[in-house]
């Protein structure tokens, strides 16, 4: 029986592709969120990230070739992408060394707020959040809906706004938020909206 299934793995990993990362800087800054892609995909494989050093906001194991990384711990860090065959066989690791560096502290804090996401699965600007050059001291987040009614609220930095409400779909729609922060002494307000799409 082990003699069969070696035998079905060499063969399902001969079909697979030479897996590899698409290219992306190997230096970011603390905080920053970054869509990495795979390359050379094989036949109907399943592909499983794993990220050192940062968090993934988009799921891990899935079938799409991207994922989106928030690199929210400074020093070396490391995303790995594995392909695995129809079978279940693993392929080699595919791997990306990233350096994460602290912005100066004297550095006035920047934040990005996209004004559009698509939570529908793809793995693809699936969720809404700010990336910033580095950590705010203190954060909030509200997002409301055009009846005022909060859909989402975190302090926490990396947690991002998946679409839903209480667990399920919101509408599609534009829907208003106030981000909260500190940065040093001052606290500042940012008022936007966001677009969801299905």
């Amino acid at each position: 029986m082990k003699t069969l299934l070696a035998s079905s793995c060499t063969f399902a990993l001969a079909l697979l592709g030479t897996l590899a990362l698409a290219q992306a800087p190997d230096t970011v800054q603390l905080g920053q969120n970054i869509v990495y892609r795979a390359s050379g995909q094989g036949l109907a494989s399943e592909l499983r990230w794993q990220i050192e050093g940062g968090t993934a906001l988009t799921p891990t194991l899935a079938r799409t070739d991207s994922i989106l990384v928030c690199w929210d711990m400074p020093g070396e860090a490391w995303l790995r992408l594995r392909e695995h065959s129809p079978l279940g066989c693993p392929g080699p690791w595919a791997e990306l060394r990233v350096w994460v560096v602290a912005p100066s502290p004297d550095d006035a804090l920047e934040l990005l707020v996209p004004n559009v996401f698509t939570p529908n699965g793809d793995g693809i600007n699936d969720v809404f959040r700010a990336s910033a050059n580095r950590l705010p001291e203190e954060f909030l987040l509200l997002v409301r809906d055009r009846w005022g009614l909060t859909v989402f609220e975190s302090r926490d930095f990396v947690q991002p706004w998946d679409g839903t409400h209480q667990g399920r779909p919101c509408t599609p729609g534009v829907y208003f938020y106030a981000l909260q922060f500190r940065d040093g002494p001052q606290t500042r307000v940012l008022n936007g909206f966001v677009q969801l799409f299905e």
